[in-house]
């Protein structure tokens, strides 16, 4: 009996390989998505404006993030 007879048939890894650069690239595109998204919402004035112009009644409503962004907000408003 030969040694190499007990070893499994030597599979082509490609197609698995070819699956894998499609999913970290439909990944690598998702992300540049949500980036854009991110930015595009976090960048429009109209929206920062608007935060500035809470009241502090309404701060309890806002997330951590959202309060950041607010107090960004009343900061650049006074710069400006």
């Amino acid at each position: 009996m030969d040694a190499t007879t007990s070893l499994p048939a030597r599979r082509d890894h490609r197609p698995v390989a070819r699956r894998i650069e499609r999913s970290f690239a439909a990944l690598a595109w998702f992300l540049h998505v949500v980036a854009d998204i991110w930015r595009e919402w976090h960048g429009n004035e109209r929206c920062v404006r608007a935060l500035a112009a809470l009241d502090d009644d309404d701060l309890p409503n806002l997330s951590e993030a959202g309060q950041t962004l607010r107090r960004e907000a009343r900061r650049n408003m006074r710069v400006n």
